[in-house]
């Protein structure tokens, strides 16, 4: 692994429950798979079709996607951003086997769904794929 997670192991050890991935970091870049729109008492999860890019040195309070109108444009130019991020999930996934699966409770009917027999089903998938060898030249 190679990450040093010192805060992230200080709340693990308080019981601290990992539900939903948002985004990744990776140096100024913010790259989010999901975006909440208002305030935690009524905000809504949103997952766009396409990942939302922020570079947090040019815009720290993350309002372009919404405000700008050259987003799309700039988006497009920064698109090359998928290669380190993705890298960066893959080396995250691999790592999840490592940790016993616990199922979160919930008193909310609305997170009822089939997302989690969908990610074993992902991890399968993935786990098929890094066992094959590579073709021998």
């Amino acid at each position: 692994m190679g990450y040093k997670t010192p805060s992230i192991d200080r709340i693990a050890k308080e019981g601290a429950l990992f539900t939903d991935a948002y985004a990744v970091r990776w140096n100024d870049w913010k790259v989010s798979f999901a975006v909440v729109n208002g305030n935690i008492a009524t905000g809504t999860r949103d997952v766009p079709g396409w990942p939302e890019i922020v570079n947090l040195r040019a815009d720290p309070y993350e309002k372009a996607p919404r405000e700008s109108g050259l987003y799309l444009r700039w988006y497009a130019d920064n698109i090359w951003l998928f290669v380190p991020v993705q890298q960066k999930l893959k080396t995250f996934l691999m790592m999840l086997p490592q940790f016993p699966f616990q199922e979160g409770s919930s008193l909310n009917a609305a997170g009822i769904n089939y997302n989690s027999l969908a990610a074993m089903e992902a991890m399968k998938r993935l786990q098929q794929l890094e066992s094959l060898s590579p073709p021998a030249n």
